[in-house]
């Protein structure tokens, strides 16, 4: 994650960085990360509807 961290430090205009970092998150199942990553990069890019399906998913899965 550090290094797409970085990544995104260097090239901030492409926001599939942050959407690559929360599957990441995902994946290690820390939904926390995951759920922020996923809201920033929707911010950047709010048409994006695999990233927001998913991150109604997460949101539904705390509010349980």
């Amino acid at each position: 994650v550090g290094i797409m961290l970085e990544a995104y430090r260097e090239f901030p205009d492409t926001h599939a960085i942050l959407k690559t970092i929360a599957w990441h998150y995902l994946e290690i199942g820390d939904t926390a990360n995951a759920r922020k990553y996923f809201e920033d990069f929707l911010k950047k890019v709010p048409d994006d509807a695999s990233a927001q399906e998913e991150l109604d998913r997460l949101k539904n899965l705390t509010n349980q």
